[in-house]
């Protein structure tokens, strides 16, 4: 009853982190000047019950914000202890609290999270079809072996020029690399990664009206590879809209990838994820979500036999002190400003996206 949030998000048997809210009057919360000591009474039956908390705290008008590591006996012995929590809430550590860290504090996040890795793979596999991958990466490393790793082009070797099909990787692998960094259980890994690099490296650059022959030249390199393989094909890559109809019309990229889907070339059917596309900057100017409903689903997005994933926001802590003044644009599990939608399209058309991440 004092948990505040999704059911799903209360500690279990492994520590994580946690807001107590303590309520910081007695009778009269308008008088709320007994912090220190409230504090620091907190912080010696943390103490007792051998729980992790942090020095700070936020002082509002009628509460005390503390933050703890502990699981589910802990916070019940903390319950029996005190009887001045107001509300428990799992703590939301936002992405730049490790974008900000040093290299050597990220490596160390990287290395502990590293220690907790194990794999039991199956022949399941997730192939990116991105700019590469750089495998060398210790998260990734014992996810992908050198096969597994190709290039279109040989001339343009399979490693990543870009980070985006290595940061791709990562989501495929981890979903969340947040949570995962902030657990301390161990990460059962089943499925293989696998990567073929369609986009040459700079200055080079695809001919538009060869993406779909490319897209299916990757397909055929991986699964040569490994043939036995039970593969999901992902493709985070989508085609500037500035020339096409943008009303939902199929493009000869989106089309030839509903022919790979389908089967109708070889009877093998697939299954195929491909992004949406974000919101162009220069839509910005519609405000949200004005700007979601006129930026179409780019190209090869509007492929019936396609799932295109779109996106929608979790992350709204703005911790950033230049950024105090602001105020998150989407709320909590509302459509991501970046998403594109298919909202302009004729009604003929699929309506796209078919699910938000």
């Amino acid at each position: 009853t004092l948990f505040s949030g999704k059911d799903e998000g209360i500690p279990d048997a492994n520590p994580v982190w946690c807001e107590i809210w303590l309520l910081c009057g007695e009778d009269n919360y308008e008088n709320c000047d007994n912090t220190e000591e409230s504090n620091n009474n907190f912080k010696a039956v943390c103490s007792l019950l051998k729980i992790s908390c942090n020095d700070n705290f936020i002082h509002f008008k009628e509460r005390i914000v503390k933050l703890i590591r502990a699981n589910s006996d802990q916070l019940a012995s903390l319950i029996k202890c005190l009887d001045t929590i107001a509300e428990i809430r799992r703590f939301e550590e936002p992405n730049s609290f490790f974008e900000k860290l040093p290299p050597g504090g990220q490596k160390e996040f990287a290395d502990e999270l590293f220690s907790r890795l194990q794999y039991d793979f199956s022949n399941v596999s997730i192939c990116l079809l991105d700019t590469g991958l750089n495998s060398g990466h210790p998260l990734l490393s014992g996810s992908c072996e050198d096969d597994c790793l190709q290039a279109v082009n040989t001339a343009w070797q399979a490693s990543d020029h870009d980070g985006h099909g290595t940061e791709m990787a990562g989501i495929a692998l981890f979903y969340n690399l947040k949570e995962r960094l902030l657990s301390s259980e161990t990460i059962m890994i089943r499925h293989r990664l696998e990567s073929v690099k369609i986009l040459p490296p700079p200055p080079g650059a695809n001919d538009p009206q060869l993406y779909g022959d490319i897209t299916k030249q990757a397909i055929s390199l991986a699964e040569i590879a490994r043939p036995n393989n039970v593969r999901t094909l992902c493709m985070a890559i989508t085609e500037d809209n500035r020339y096409s109809l943008n009303d939902g019309t199929p493009s000869s990229w989106s089309g030839y990838i509903d022919t790979i889907i389908s089967g109708a070339d070889d009877n093998t059917k697939r299954l195929f994820f491909i992004s949406a596309g974000n919101v162009d900057f220069s839509d910005m100017k519609g405000g949200y979500p004005g700007a979601n409903i006129i930026s179409p689903v780019q190209s090869p997005g509007q492929a019936w036999n396609a799932i295109t994933v779109g996106a929608y926001s979790n992350d709204i802590t703005i911790s950033d002190e230049n950024l105090k003044s602001y105020h998150a644009v989407a709320n909590v599990g509302e459509l991501c400003p970046y998403s594109s939608t298919s909202k302009i399209w004729t009604s003929k058309w699929p309506i796209k996206p078919e699910i938000l991440c």
